[in-house]
């Protein structure tokens, strides 16, 4: 009986713990709990703060946004206005300044459009936009420009540029060199290697053209002047010189060319190339000397008709043939006589001579007109004023 007593209350007091244990558990849950809740609410609350604290910033930066557009703006407005007032002062200062200060600025302007056209692979003024004509040339002379072939101006006997090449074509100068060397298989073109140039300016103008000379073996040469016209590189004049004609060109674009076709016959022109680059024919003349045989002159259908010399003193006569256009097919003829010594020296004459009486008739008889000297050269007096050059006889 008294185990059965003891027995209960062991058990009653494991039951009591146990309860206690159970309770001291959901204590602890509970606090623990309480614990999670509490971190919950600190953490909304943070979240609270940060929103507020971000929402006060946004609302601040947006203040200071606005008052900073709207102070820039002043800020703006008074550097524009200080920019535009300068702007407006330095134009002023620029137009007084002139035409010097627009001058760099084209300058400037010329040399970006040339770098930018470089690219091309035919160098023509076209191509080349607003280049300078030195430039041109000089890209000409290095062989990355090309020249275009108008055939005007073409004065050349044997070194014919129409024959070579293709008007309206363009060329580099060695093609253009190569082209002249297959004009005759039978002269002597080969070149050499001999070609030099020089900056000229035909008709005073202060823009420069450049001239060509090259020569083929020991026979023949040729001038060509090139000019930059409309941004292109053009050939306005082209005339040969050989052993019994030579022709020069001055540093103004004045062409003289002088030679023979026997011993007593002599030539002599005189033409330029104006500012424009165009080929401007002056006058000529052919003095023959010490007639032999009958002499052979136009007469005023521009055919040619013989005109004897038999019975005449012919060693003591010269006649002059002028004339004032460059196509010998379309020539009118001007004669006139004088008389030269044994030395060949003109000797003195009467302005109203026309020569030896026989032989005046003998023209006349032709239907051929002797003109006096003074006429003649009254009339190349007046063709070289027409262009404001003083006469200088030959």
């Amino acid at each position: 009986m008294k185990k059965l007593v003891a027995f209960c209350l062991m058990f009653m007091m494991v039951i009591a713990l146990a309860a206690c244990s159970s309770k001291t558990e959901i204590k602890k849950s509970d606090d623990i709990t309480t614990e999670v809740a509490k971190e919950d609410k600190s953490k909304e609350t943070e979240a609270d703060d940060i929103s507020v604290e971000t929402d006060k910033t946004v609302s601040d930066d947006a203040t200071g946004n606005k008052d900073n557009e709207e102070n820039g703006a002043a800020d703006i407005s008074v550097e524009t206005d200080k920019t535009a007032s300068d702007d407006s002062t330095g134009s002023k200062e620029n137009e007084e300044t002139g035409a010097a200060d627009i001058g760099i600025g084209t300058e400037t302007t010329v040399t970006a459009d040339t770098e930018i056209s470089d690219d091309s692979e035919d160098k023509t003024g076209a191509d080349s936009g607003n280049a300078e004509p030195a430039d041109l040339y000089a890209e000409f002379k290095a062989g990355t420009a090309k020249v275009r072939f108008t055939g005007s101006g073409e004065r050349s006997s044997y070194l014919d540029l129409s024959s070579c090449l293709e008007v309206g074509e363009l060329y580099s100068v060695d093609e253009l060199i190569a082209a002249i060397e297959t004009v005759d298989p039978y002269l002597n073109t080969d070149l050499n290697g001999y070609i030099t140039y020089q900056d000229i300016d035909c008709g005073s103008d202060g823009i420069p053209e450049l001239l060509m000379m090259a020569s083929f073996g020991d026979e023949f040469s040729i001038n060509i002047v090139f000019k930059e016209i409309d941004g292109e590189l053009r050939i306005c004049y082209d005339q040969d010189s050989w052993s019994r004609c030579y022709t020069e060109v001055s540093d103004t674009g004045f062409i003289t060319t002088s030679g023979s076709s026997g011993a007593s016959v002599h030539d002599y022109e005189e033409a330029f190339i104006d500012a424009d680059g165009n080929y401007v024919f002056l006058y000529g003349f052919t003095e023959n000397m010490t007639l032999f045989g009958d002499f052979y002159a136009f007469n005023a259908d521009n055919e040619s008709v013989a005109i004897p010399t038999e019975g005449l003193d012919i060693e003591h006569i010269c006649i002059m043939d002028y004339y004032f256009e460059p196509d010998y097919q379309d020539r009118t003829h001007y004669y006139y006589c004088i008389e030269i010594d044994d030395d060949f020296s003109e000797v003195e004459w009467d302005e109203d001579y026309k020569g030896d009486e026989e032989l005046v008739n003998r023209f006349s008889e032709a239907g051929v007109d002797l003109y006096t000297k003074s006429e003649v050269l009254k009339m190349v007096e007046e063709k070289r004023a027409e262009y404001g050059l003083e006469f200088k006889y030959v």
